[in-house]
């Protein structure tokens, strides 16, 4: 593609994606919030609409005067498919353009490894069930949310701790092959931190977004792009090492800070200092009843948490740091944890932080993976 068409389609879905940030907003209006000339935003407005991707949704006014008229996404633009898979769970959804829910899938398994068969067939099954018992026509694009080491470029699989088997898993060309259809696969802190993209209407474009489960990993935006290392890894930061600890990882290492933060282990700490809990929502409850055990391994999990933020926050000087998790509504979670990152960083650095907790909602997943396919085909920014 050409510098100068590869330039007036990032805008012209730069027009999209103000409209569905901000629906029923006027022209003036999306110029205002696009800062694109009238002339841009009245061309790309016209090609939106014949292209079907957004409609006139109405007129407002003061009552004096011309009538300005409003616009939205059009649900009948087309539609996505997104995937979320573990080794004992897949999730699906099926979601028009306005990302209004067509169908919901969802399957648990009895089992806590899965070989790569196993993998594709669950999938297959999946988006079969979402084509076969919807209306699934127009589909543009299918999203996969995969949990472990992802090539997003080439879609593959790279390493999965669940994983019987240790080469790669090329899940975006399989699924092409069986389906024609788009695939796109990315990790869950990815995957997730693009919905947020997509979602907040807070204007800031330089963050981090940690995402903390089972392990824990980054994803920086700068610029209002999402950045990539080299070989498409990076982030992770659940296996940087955190002095004095010595658990055995999933990795195979020894002391990493998903050993300290993840939910696997918090709850495996708490059990054998005799605690009886079943998940990640018994600590949570715990701390609240001001379980002495349990705010301890809050303690601890605060410092390691809050000792590589802080190095983050301090190399990259974001506008902004979300952190989602399942704990995070722990009792004093996020105010002992402001409380070590200012103690740890320098305060002209992160006195300019502001700091976002969202609750990790896992009925989300599948719909994250679905805007994973739309911000593929349809966002403006690119990886850098």
């Amino acid at each position: 593609m050409l510098m100068t068409e590869k330039r007036k389609l990032n805008r012209i879905y730069y027009v999209l994606n103000t409209i569905r940030k901000y629906p029923d907003s006027s022209k003036s209006e999306i110029k205002k919030l696009s800062g694109l000339s009238m002339e841009v935003v009245l061309n790309y407005i016209d090609y939106l609409t014949a292209e079907g991707l957004i409609y006139q949704s109405g007129k407002s006014g003061d009552g004096v005067g011309r009538k300005a008229e409003n616009y939205r996404i059009n649900p009948n633009g087309c539609r996505f498919i997104g995937v979320k898979f573990t080794a004992n769970k897949v999730s699906g959804i099926l979601v028009d353009f306005a990302w209004n829910v067509i169908g919901n899938y969802e399957k648990k398994y009895d089992r806590t490894k899965i070989t790569a068969d196993e993998l594709i067939s669950s999938v297959f099954d999946c988006i079969d069930t979402l084509i076969n018992e919807n209306t699934a026509d127009n589909i543009s694009g299918i999203g996969i949310s995969a949990p472990g080491l992802v090539d997003f470029e080439n879609g593959v699989l790279k390493r999965y701790c669940d994983l019987t088997e240790t080469n790669p898993v090329p899940i975006k060309k399989i699924v092409e092959e069986k389906y024609g259809i788009d695939t796109y696969v990315d990790g869950t802190a990815k995957t997730k931190t693009i919905a947020y993209q997509l979602n907040n209407k807070n204007s800031v474009n330089n963050y981090v977004y940690v995402l903390i489960g089972a392990g824990c990993s980054l994803s920086l935006v700068h610029s209002d792009k999402l950045y990539s290392g080299e070989n498409n890894f990076d982030g992770e930061i659940g296996h940087i090492h955190i002095s004095g600890k010595n658990e055995l990882c999933s990795c195979g290492k020894r002391g990493c800070l998903e050993t300290v933060i993840g939910n696997n282990y918090i709850v495996d700490k708490l059990k054998a200092r005799g605690k009886n809990v079943s998940d990640i929502s018994d600590f949570v409850e715990l701390t609240h009843k001001g379980d002495k055990v349990a705010l301890e391994v809050l303690s601890e999990v605060v410092d390691a948490t809050a000792y590589v933020l802080s190095t983050v926050i301090t190399v990259c000087a974001p506008k902004q740091a979300v952190i989602c998790g399942d704990y995070v509504d722990a009792e004093s979670y996020e105010s002992m944890l402001k409380e070590k990152i200012k103690e740890y960083c320098l305060e002209d650095i992160v006195s300019y932080v502001r700091f976002e907790l969202i609750k990790n909602e896992k009925s989300d997943n599948a719909f994250d993976a679905a805007q994973l396919s739309y911000y593929k085909k349809f966002y403006y920014a690119k990886r850098t």
